[in-house]
């Protein structure tokens, strides 16, 4: 019972070091705060202006997503979910 337990802390101990590396090579101002589920008829430009307030700051939300997002920018499907970087 106590190999069991060891091993489950060790296992819950990799999976939190594991976590808090992903979240350290996330640049400070790029860290995800919120999730957004895209609308029909949104781009990722639209999504910029309207959740961060400048159309500007889209590439932010593309190297948020760069896996989820199929081969170009502009290609969102009416229901994934875009992760936002913090701050307004």
């Amino acid at each position: 019972m106590a190999q069991t337990d060891f091993a489950y802390h060790q296992c819950l101990s990799s999976q939190q070091n594991a976590r808090t590396t992903v979240e350290n090579l996330i640049a400070p101002g790029l860290r995800p705060n919120n999730i957004y589920a895209v609308q029909p008829g949104d781009s990722i430009y639209i999504i910029a202006k309207q959740e961060l307030g400048s159309v500007r700051r889209y590439r932010e939300i593309y190297e948020l997503n760069r896996d989820r997002l199929p081969i170009g920018q502009d290609t969102l499907t009416a229901g994934m979910e875009l992760l936002l970087p913090a701050g307004r």
